[in-house]
């Protein structure tokens, strides 16, 4: 009986229909299928999927970053396991998370030096209680081994919401949120650095962390992400 029980509590359940899995993965083959993985047809700069011969909207706006990644589009389910992450302190769903980002993110980590997290304001931080891109960038430097520096760029800024915001306004809402971390000017000199973080949606945050980045000595820099906002 002792054996039986165990067997129900310990046996892999999948992170976002909860139900058992005989699966090497952390989803069953079912909510894997419903997955929406970013892979063909994407903007070499913003990484969002475009339709042939259209032009990217990006072209419209000046970026200071170079490339954005992500693994999914963002959608309930990729939503469903950055939730349980989050919220719920799954590490399964963390364990999942830095794994698809690790392979979304495979021609940016090979040729890149630094990783940093995209940092919270001390008041979002203390309401949180953890900064949860700082968490899959220590994922991802373990298993990549590049330079990690948590601290690289810092929030001055304790910028309202952006939810319902377009990107004209997300932009305005996120300048001079950024200081650079005058103690690591030397140590960014001529390097390639790939911000982390869990959802990006328009990249107003990412832009005004690389602008940061580059004026103070990057060579170029990149983003990389778990999932992204797609406009049907």
């Amino acid at each position: 009986m002792k054996n039986i029980i165990t067997w129900i509590v310990f046996s892999p359940r999948c992170l976002l229909c909860k139900t058992e899995t005989f699966e090497d993965n952390s989803l069953c083959a079912v909510c894997w299928s419903k997955l929406s993985f970013i892979v063909e047809n994407i903007c070499d700069r913003c990484g969002i999927p475009y339709f042939e011969n259209s032009s990217c909207p990006c072209k419209k706006f000046k970026t200071y970053y170079s490339k954005i990644r992500a693994a999914l589009v963002y959608d309930q389910h990729s939503d469903h396991l950055i939730y349980d992450f989050k919220y719920n302190d799954n590490l399964q769903a963390k364990f999942t998370i830095s794994k698809l980002m690790l392979i979304a993110g495979e021609e940016l980590i090979r040729n890149s030096d630094i990783l940093m997290p995209v940092p919270l304001h001390k008041i979002r931080l203390r309401k949180r209680k953890f900064n949860q891109s700082l968490v899959l960038a220590k994922e991802l430097a373990k298993k990549t081994k590049l330079k990690l520096i948590p601290d690289l760029v810092k929030r001055i800024k304790d910028t309202p919401s952006q939810s319902g915001l377009n990107q004209k306004l997300r932009r305005v809402n996120m300048k001079s949120a950024f200081v650079f971390n005058e103690n690591y000017r030397e140590a960014i000199r001529d390097k390639v650095i790939i911000i982390i973080d869990d959802v990006i949606t328009t990249g107003s945050t990412i832009n005004e962390c690389a602008k940061v980045l580059k004026q103070n000595g990057a060579r170029e820099v990149h983003a990389l992400s778990f999932a992204r906002t797609v406009k049907p």
